[in-house]
């Protein structure tokens, strides 16, 4: 909950337009409801997890109402918010960037007209910021204006009521301690210091903390089957951009599959050597395609005109179209098979702002209405922004991005594995939604993997009974399901194109 008090001043209308004039170094707030500028009175924000720029109150009239902030020059960077709080406390996001100085802007929900709002430009603070706010401001039992402050007085109001199941915890809470408010804003100030400060104070956290993940390097012998003869084709595992990463290495996700197909094709050693090629998937998917070629020629001095075979697993597909529309010419490519890959793109942006709507029912469990469902979407926004929501290759998988029209047209020679099912997954079964009902994987529609595919072609696999279907699993699950590798088996165990 936001505590708002009045500053005086006259009112922030005057000749400023409705704005809150402040210096190219300070921030600035407007509304606008068409061409008219609309008087804002400033107020003064007290905020235990956020940092608040700035904020002032307003009425909305009827119709569209466009506001606006910019921190100004010489802002922290991290995560800036651009909120509108209404007269229950509810706290709603109308525009959020991570940067230093982002321009914020968006149109308030239609629903606040004719009601007292307040627009709050806030930045979400560092976890020794809030231990330092915390200190600084009132405790508990005293007149409270910080939302440690307030939680610590909700939750002490519900410690006795036992029937509400969700404030048990909190009663042995604080049989255990004197002040909750304390724990809790520990809690907070140890998940900010773990999850949030390292990616928003360092812009390079990912490259520099864990550049040998995202480094470019190709495994000439994975499987350990030895050198590779003249006779054996290359077969490059190609995988993609992990949702568990960073606490899987996308590197590691192909070996089980690679083992199971190798495992599965007796003569395997006779036609075949694996090599697995890692790349940074948070890159343009282009410059992963100029990687591999890279690391043909001068790392594995693999003769030109080479044949080699390509199997992929979602955006490592697109690399390999990448390569094969640039590079073909140089390293025929005799078969591609990709699983799960985007060939038609995916909705990154509806898919990003489900997973946000999601944080905030989460934070906000059970009704409470203290705005932790914020402080949760802000840990996934801001966790979003530094490893996914700001990365050249979700803006190439994007549905018609440049990258996209700019592969060749399919081949004969290419062969596609499409999933169809979620299962328990709750973050898959929410992303879904944006396919309204179409086949696809949590992740990626059937229709996106199959246009990857010549006319006619589609993704099923063929069972052991000889039918065709589809794979019942999700995208996540693709690279371990021994029914995808007895696919990938079956199409290499036959004569190469």
């Amino acid at each position: 909950m936001l505590a708002v008090t009045a500053c005086g001043g006259d009112g922030g209308g005057g000749g400023s337009g409705g704005e809150l004039l402040q210096t190219a170094f300070t921030a600035q707030l407007s509304a606008r409801a068409g061409d008219t500028a609309l008087p804002l009175t400033p107020v003064v924000e007290a905020n235990l997890l956020l940092d608040v720029s700035r904020a002032a109150r307003f009425t909305p009239p009827p119709g569209p109402v466009e506001v606006s902030a910019t921190p100004g020059a010489g802002a922290v960077a991290g995560w800036w918010g651009l909120l509108v709080v209404d007269e229950t406390h509810t706290s709603r996001v109308v525009a959020e960037a991570v940067g230093r100085a982002p321009h914020l802007a968006g149109l308030l929900p239609a629903e606040l007209a004719g009601q007292p709002v307040t627009l709050v430009l806030a930045r979400a603070r560092s976890g020794a910021e809030i231990r330092v706010a915390r200190h600084a401001g009132p405790r508990r039992g005293a007149a409270v204006a910080a939302i440690g402050g307030e939680l610590g007085e909700y939750l002490r109001d519900r410690v006795h009521d036992l029937g509400g199941l969700l404030h048990q915890p909190w009663e042995f809470l604080d049989d255990l301690y004197d002040n909750t408010e304390e724990v809790v804003v520990d809690v907070y100030s140890d998940l900010l210091d773990s999850l949030i400060d390292p990616v928003l104070t360092d812009s390079d956290y990912f490259t520099e903390n864990l550049d040998d993940w995202l480094d470019t390097r190709i495994t000439a012998d994975p499987l350990g089957r030895g050198p590779r003869t003249g006779e054996q084709t290359p077969v490059v595992f190609i995988h993609g951009i992990t949702f568990r990463y960073p606490t899987v290495d996308p590197g590691e996700e192909l070996d089980n599959l690679m083992a199971m197909v190798a495992g599965q094709l007796p003569d395997w050693d006779l036609r075949f050597h694996a090599m697995r090629f890692e790349y940074n998937p948070f890159g343009p998917v282009s410059d992963a395609a100029d990687r591999l070629v890279e690391a043909l020629v001068y790392d594995l001095r693999l003769p030109a005109h080479t044949p080699i075979v390509l199997v992929t697993y979602s955006l490592g597909g697109l690399v390999a179209r990448t390569f094969d529309s640039r590079y073909g010419d140089l390293y025929p490519v005799r078969r591609l098979i990709m699983i799960g890959t985007p060939n038609g793109g995916a909705p990154v942006d509806e898919i990003r702002d489900l997973l946000l709507e999601r944080a905030y029912e989460v934070g906000n469990v059970g009704e409470v209405t203290l705005p932790l469902g914020l402080f949760v979407r802000t840990v996934v926004q801001v966790s979003w922004a530094r490893t996914y929501g700001s990365t050249d290759a979700l803006e190439d998988i994007e549905v018609g991005s440049p990258l996209l029209a700019s592969l060749a047209p399919p081949r004969p020679l290419y062969a596609a594995i499409a999933g169809v099912e979620v299962g328990g997954n709750l973050l898959l079964r929410r992303i879904r939604r944006v396919y309204h009902g179409a086949p696809n994987d949590g992740v990626v529609s059937v229709a996106s993997v199959e246009a990857g595919l010549v006319g006619g072609a589609d993704a099923k696999v063929t069972y052991a009974d000889g039918h065709r279907d589809y794979v019942h699993a999700s995208h996540g699950d693709l690279t371990d399901s021994p029914v995808v590798a007895a696919e990938v088996a079956r199409i290499l165990g036959e004569p190469l194109p």
